[in-house]
C-alpha cells in the first residue's frame, strides 16, 4: 500500500501531527484504499521542546491503543502511524545499523549539542578573510546563538545547520523505504526559524537527491505537497528573548517572494497550502525548550485537514503547483467561536460523523463507563471490562489529553469549540455537539422518554448480539462503541447530510 511521508518541521510541525493524531483516533481517513499508512518524521534541534515531547507521547500512546484495536469493523484509530525503522531496508547492499532509538518519531540534528553557530563552523579554525566574511554575515549574536534550543527566529541560521539532511541517518532510512506511490507532505511555519529554512532545505535535497541514495528516482519525482503556515499569533515583547513577534509579517513577505520565485515557479511541488490568522492570541515568549508549549489552535487543525485534502487529490505531470488557501463558511468576529456548522461543506462531510462518534464515545467512557458495574447492561455482563488493564488506561489517558486538547482550541483565538465537555448536565449527552441539535423522536408507546445514557445502553445491549466473542474484550468494546455511536448520529440526526 502507498504510504504518506510526513515531515514536520519545528514546533509547529509537531502541533500540527498533534492535531492529525486526534482526527485519525476518531477515523478520518484518506479516500483512497490504498492508503492507510502514515509515517510521520519531525525534525526539530530542540530536544526538549515541550510542543514536540507532547506529540511524541501522544503517537506512541495512539499506536499501543491501535495495536489492541486493529482487524476490527471499527474505524477509531484506524490509520497506522509508523515509524522509518519499521519500513528500513537494505542501504548500500547492507542492513542499516539503526541507533536512532527505538519507536522514535522525532529526528535529531547532527554536531549541535553543546555548540553555538560559530562552534559548529568551526570559526576559530578559519583564515582572517574567512572569518570576516562570516562576520558581515552574521551578526556576533548570530554566531553566539545556542543550536540546541532552535535557531530562535533566525532562517538564515538554520538554512546553515540544516544543509544536512542527505547525510543523516533517518533520511538513508526515509530514502530505503521510498516506493514509486509514495507521496510526500511537508509541514513547516514560515514566520520563525527552523520551519522556514527547513522547508525549502529539505525540499532541495528531495527535489535533488544524491545518485547514492537508495530510490533516488522516485524521490525525485514524487508527489510532494506542503503547508507553510503564516503568522496566527504573537509573542510577549521580552528584553531577553531574540524572538520578536513583530518581525513576523516582514520575515513572511520575504519567505512568500522567495518560495514564489524558487519553488512555486519552477514548480518543485505539486501542491502547497497557505494558512494564517491576523488576530491571534498573545503567547508567553518562550526561545525553546520544555516551557515552550502553545495551546492547540484552529489554524493547527485547519493545517492538519490540508494534509487529507492532499492525499485525496489526483496529480497529473506537468501540471501548475496548486496553491490553496483556507476559509470557514461562516465566521464573524462577533462570534465568540467556530463550531463544526462553521466549517466548509467539504470539511463536515469529511469529518463531522467521525468526529461527533469519537466524541459520544469519549463521553461514555467519561461519564457512564465507571458507573456501568451498578447497572443491568447484558452488553457489560457479556465484555467483562478490566478496567485495571494496561489498554484501558491507555484510553483513559488518551481521552484525558483529548478534553485538554478541546479545551485549548475553545479558549484559544480564533476559538473553535465544537462540544460542549464542562456543562452541569452531564446526563444530556445527545445534546453536547454545539449548533447542532439532537432530534427528538415521539412514541405514542412509550410512558417517558429514557435518558441519553438508557438510550446508549440500549443501543450496546443490542450492537453486542450481532458481534462475534471470539475477539479480545477491549476490541469488543470499541467495536460496540463505534457500532452505537454510528446508530446513535443517525437516530438523532446528527450526521452531516450535504
Amino acid at each position: 500500500m502507498a504510504k504518506l511521508f510526513l515531515f514536520g518541521i519545528g514546533g509547529t510541525g509537531a502541533r500540527v501531527i498533534k492535531h492529525l493524531v486526534f482526527l485519525a483516533a476518531a477515523g478520518v481517513k484518506f479516500d483512497s484504499n490504498d492508503s492507510d499508512t502514515i509515517i510521520p518524521i519531525i525534525i526539530d534541534p530542540d530536544n526538549s521542546n515541550g510542543d514536540l515531547n507532547k506529540t511524541i507521547r501522544l503517537i506512541k500512546l495512539y499506536n499501543r491503543i491501535r495495536n489492541n484495536v486493529e482487524h476490527t469493523d471499527n474505524n477509531f484509530f484506524r490509520l497506522k502511524l509508523k515509524n522509518i525503522q519499521t519500513f528500513a531496508g537494505d542501504i548500500d547492499g547492507l542492513k542499516t545499523l539503526i541507533t536512532i532509538e527505538e519507536n522514535s518519531f522525532h529526528q535529531t540534528i547532527q554536531d549541535i549539542q553543546n555548540k553555538n553557530l560559530k562552534d559548529f563552523l568551526n570559526l576559530n579554525t578559519m583564515t582572517e578573510s574567512s572569518q570576516a566574511l562570516l562576520r558581515l554575515l552574521f551578526s556576533e549574536d548570530n554566531l553566539e546563538t545556542n543550536l540546541e534550543v532552535g535557531f530562535k527566529g533566525n532562517p538564515n541560521i538554520g538554512s546553515i545547520v540544516l544543509n544536512q539532511f542527505s547525510d543523516a541517518e533517518y533520511f538513508k532510512l526515509f530514502a530505503s523505504s521510498f516506493n514509486s506511490s509514495d507521496r510526500i507532505f511537508i509541514i513547516s511555519s514560515i514566520f520563525g526559524g527552523t520551519g522556514a529554512s527547513g522547508f525549502p532545505t529539505l525540499l532541495k535535497n528531495l527535489r535533488n537527491p544524491d545518485e547514492k541514495i537508495p530510490n533516488h528516482n522516485y524521490i525525485k519525482d514524487a508527489v510532494i505537497g506542503a503547508i507553510s503556515v503564516l503568522p496566527y499569533f504573537n509573542l510577549e515583547n521580552t528584553e531577553s528573548s531574540k524572538i520578536n513577534s513583530n518581525t513576523f509579517i516582514s520575515k513572511t513577505k520575504s519567505a512568500l517572494e522567495y518560495y514564489y520565485n524558487n519553488i512555486i515557479h519552477t514548480k518543485q511541488l505539486n501542491s502547497i497550502y497557505y494558512i494564517g490568522y491576523t488576530n491571534g492570541a498573545t503567547y508567553e515568549n518562550s526561545e525553546g525548550g520544555r516551557t515552550q508549549e502553545n495551546k492547540a489552535h484552529f489554524i493547527e487543525f485547519a493545517s492538519a485537514l490540508s494534509i487529507f485534502d492532499f492525499m485525496d487529490t489526483d496529480f497529473t505531470t506537468n501540471e501548475e503547483v496548486s496553491k490553496k488557501e483556507y476559509s470557514t463558511a461562516s465566521y464573524s468576529t462577533s462570534t465568540p467561536y467556530l463550531t463544526l456548522t462553521c466549517l466548509s461543506h467539504k470539511d463536515r462531510k469529511k469529518i463531522q460523523n467521525e468526529l461527533i462518534q469519537f466524541f459520544l464515545m469519549t463521553r461514555y467512557f467519561t461519564d457512564r463507563l465507571p458507573k456501568i458495574s451498578n447497572k443491568k447492561s447484558p452488553w457489560f455482563d457479556e465484555t467483562k471490562i478490566n478496567t485495571n488493564d494496561p489498554v484501558y488506561q491507555d484510553m483513559k489517558e488518551f481521552i484525558e489529553l483529548y478534553y485538554q486538547y478541546l479545551r485549548e482550541m475553545a479558549e484559544n483565538h480564533v476559538a473553535f469549540k465544537p462540544f460542549k465537555i464542562d456543562e452541569e448536565n452531564k446526563e444530556e449527552v445527545f445534546s453536547s455537539i454545539e449548533s447542532i441539535t439532537p432530534h427528538k423522536s415521539s412514541s405514542l408507546f412509550s410512558f417517558r422518554r429514557m435518558k441519553d445514557y438508557e438510550s446508549f445502553d440500549d443501543i450496546l445491549n443490542k450492537s453486542s448480539k450481532e458481534l462475534s466473542k471470539d475477539i479480545s474484550n477491549f476490541k469488543r468494546l470499541i467495536s460496540l462503541m463505534y457500532r452505537a455511536t454510528a446508530q446513535i448520529i443517525q437516530d438523532k440526526q446528527l450526521d452531516y447530510k450535504g
